[in-house]
């Protein structure tokens, strides 16, 4: 909190909070980007790109205007399609996690896959380190492992461990 006579501008700034002219003009700017790029087939789409091809004399309507005023060519923007995947889509992994102990070696005796790959992050004794394992069908000992080591706890967070210990499973794939 801040002092009943801190000017409120400054009070704005130190709270990252923009003013509201600017804020208004992110919010259009980020609705008018948002329009341009909308999917083939969308209804918009299309009167956003005629809008930007001919643009109107008299009359102009809010999204017409928002074209000009941010001078947007959609043609030099890129266009993210939706996920294309059907409902009905099957995953080609997946990730199980086990109750206990005892129901994971349970498990992983069951498991058949002819590879197997398991990552970890952590935090110990003030740092931070990751590590991915690469396992293959009938070879009880690891073929592939990867290790890691971040820096210090006071640098890095067990999340950035983890994420660490993704990407290492992902380069053992590749590999």
């Amino acid at each position: 909190g801040g002092l009943r006579t801190s000017p409120n501008d400054l009070l704005d700034a130190h709270a990252g909070v923009l003013p509201v002219n600017l804020m208004l003009e992110r919010i259009c700017h980020t609705a008018t980007i948002r329009a341009v790029t909308l999917p083939r087939g969308h209804p918009i789409r299309a009167m956003v790109r005629g809008y930007s091809k001919a643009p109107a004399k008299t009359h102009l309507t809010p999204l017409q205007k928002l074209i000009e005023r941010y001078k947007i060519k959609p043609s030099r923007l890129e266009t993210i399609m939706p996920d294309p995947r059907p409902p009905t889509y099957k995953k080609t992994f997946t990730v199980t996690i086990a109750k206990s102990k005892e129901e994971s070696i349970k498990d992983e005796k069951e498991d058949d896959a002819d590879i197997r790959v398991y990552t970890d992050g952590s935090g110990y004794e003030g740092s931070v380190g990751a590590a991915a394992v690469l396992y293959r069908k009938g070879i009880t000992e690891p073929v592939k492992t990867l290790r890691f080591h971040l820096g210090s706890l006071k640098k890095h967070t067990t999340y950035e461990g983890e994420t660490v210990g993704s990407i290492l499973a992902v380069w053992m794939l590749q590999g």
